[in-house]
């Protein structure tokens, strides 16, 4: 059974990220599982490249990203430091993931559609989100009661209000960017995440 975060707009029972199953949600501190750092290095080039293109030289990169956004991150801080930004937050979700989930993760993102997946480089690049009003009580409340939102807000603790506001906001973002049938896709797709996937993502939206 899993439970939705919703968009800003949506009423109740629209899921979309479900972040639970019988293992419960990972630890936020999860050990790199590599004994070898010149293998970890090696490795985690090849997974960045493979789902954001971000290991990539700028100029390789550049035709392997949609055309919109090369020109878009070139006009908003340069190209390479949104690509370096991107590959960090890349990293970021799948450094939590096994070898399968890894594997799945990244075969289903590349075949989203290239709007769904220019939307969530874009987003992704940012690396932050600016200022935000902490969610109210009832909202975290709510989302606690569900497994996967209690696992998260007790790993948060007193950052829950603020964290539930900042992903939120940064999913208003991304589909702001993306035409109806991108953002079905996009649902589709979430709704399909197992639960350590689903969370390693929201760790990554709420990551400074």
């Amino acid at each position: 059974m899993t439970a939705p975060i919703e968009r800003p707009d949506w009423g109740e029972g629209v899921a979309l990220v479900p972040v639970e199953d019988g293992r419960g949600v990972q630890s936020a501190e999860p050990a790199s599982g590599f004994a070898n750092p010149e293998v970890e290095r090696r490795y985690r080039t090849m997974v960045a490249s493979r789902m954001a293109k971000a290991s990539l030289p700028a100029d390789e990169a550049r035709g392997a990203l949609g055309p919109a956004l090369v020109a878009e991150w070139e006009a908003s801080g340069g190209f390479t430091a949104r690509l370096a930004q991107a590959q960090k937050g890349a990293i970021a979700i799948l450094e939590r993931l096994d070898p399968d989930e890894r594997a799945t993760f990244i075969a289903e993102f590349d075949a989203l559609p290239e709007g769904v997946r220019s939307a969530l480089f874009s987003e992704i690049a940012l690396g932050s989100t600016g200022s935000v009003r902490n969610a109210a009580d009832a909202d975290v409340a709510r989302f606690a009661s569900t497994p996967e939102g209690s696992a998260l807000t007790k790993e948060w603790g007193d950052r829950a209000n603020r964290n539930l506001a900042v992903i939120r906001d940064r999913i208003s973002r991304i589909l702001t960017r993306m035409t109806e049938e991108d953002i079905d896709a996009a649902a589709t797709w979430f709704d399909a995440l197992p639960p350590t996937v689903a969370a390693a993502v929201h760790r990554m939206l709420v990551a400074k």
